[in-house]
């Protein structure tokens, strides 16, 4: 199932994603300028609470959207909002 409420807040911060293959969006990544979406988020959060994330020009990745944030340098509100919907996703 993917999580509507975890999508919506990484498009609000890196645009509209485009589904890929299985659970994966895919953006434009933050870290390089490629004229494809080439950043991709697996949008199901697993039982430790990991969604893992890799670009695949710049080869930055990670298991949490949290080293995705902190990689952007975002404020501590974003971190907030994210963990709010990391919790309600293993409250239901």
């Amino acid at each position: 199932m993917k999580n509507i409420q975890l999508l919506q807040l990484l498009e609000s911060i890196l645009g509209k994603g485009k589904s890929t293959s299985g659970n994966n969006i895919a953006f434009f990544s933050p870290f390089v300028s490629h004229y494809k979406p080439k950043l991709e988020i697996d949008i199901n959060t697993t039982r430790d609470g990991e969604n893992a994330w890799h670009c695949w020009i710049s080869d930055k990745k990670g298991r949490s959207i949290s080293s995705l944030f902190k990689q952007m340098g975002l404020p501590k509100t974003y971190f907030e909002q994210l963990n709010k919907i990391v919790e309600w996703i293993f409250t239901y």
